[in-house]
């Protein structure tokens, strides 16, 4: 619902950029703040990601779905440039022409690799709605900063736009949580005779029953 009501309320108006404003764009105050913030925020998921670091071990898996959902995000970006680009290459230039490409192209292969990864190392069921709603409210934010698409946000839209934002990210920080498991759910380790029947370890009666056969096996 949450998701719904962040797409439902975001810009609707799309504008046309050429390839050379496109390129202009990075250096606006907009899109520089949005990747400055996003990319303090990455740094501090990857690492603690990489190094699992024990305090943030509840939220791994949403730093791991943040870390896909910005690269594909990030990469959404560029596809509309690399429509812009080859309808116009004369225009774009050589270095538009290279350029946006190889931007959507880098942020691809990350986002591929951090889902292969989220989905390696969690529980598909549990990381897939992460990352699919992180990602979907990161198209849309990026998108609509990058593109200067705010400015046809009324401010009923742009309320509740902000109200589908902040329901998004608590579900989503609320969510791992929620499927921690208890201390009633977590397996027992198995210990004393019983525990070690199940594992099938061997009793010292066992093993000198065992020596005993060999023995007599030899003789």
């Amino acid at each position: 619902g949450a998701v719904a009501l962040t797409t439902v309320a975001g810009p609707k108006v799309e504008k046309q950029f050429t390839s050379t404003q496109l390129l202009l764009q990075w250096g606006k105050t907009g899109p520089w703040c949005m990747e400055v913030v996003v990319g303090v925020m990455f740094a501090f998921c990857f690492v603690h990601v990489h190094w699992e670091t024990p305090r943030f071990e509840g939220y791994r898996i949403l730093m791991t779905a943040f870390l896909g959902a910005v690269c594909s995000a990030q990469s959404s970006i560029g596809y509309k440039a690399v429509g812009e680009a080859f309808s116009d290459p004369g225009e774009a230039g050589l270095l538009g022409f290279l350029f946006f490409p190889t931007y959507s192209i880098i942020f691809a292969v990350a986002q591929v690799h951090f889902m292969n990864f989220g989905l390696t190392e969690y529980d598909g069921v549990l990381f897939l709605p992460i990352y699919e709603a992180l990602g979907i409210v990161f198209w849309t934010v990026f998108g609509m900063i990058f593109y200067e698409e705010y400015t046809c946000l009324t401010l009923v839209r742009g309320v509740e736009f902000t109200v589908g934002l902040a329901a998004t990210a608590a579900c989503c920080a609320l969510l791992p949580a929620a499927h921690r498991p208890s201390a009633q759910q977590r397996p027992v380790p198995l210990s004393g005779p019983v525990g070690g029947l199940l594992r099938g370890d061997r009793g010292p009666e066992d093993k000198a029953a065992g020596v005993e056969v060999a023995v007599q096996g030899a003789v």
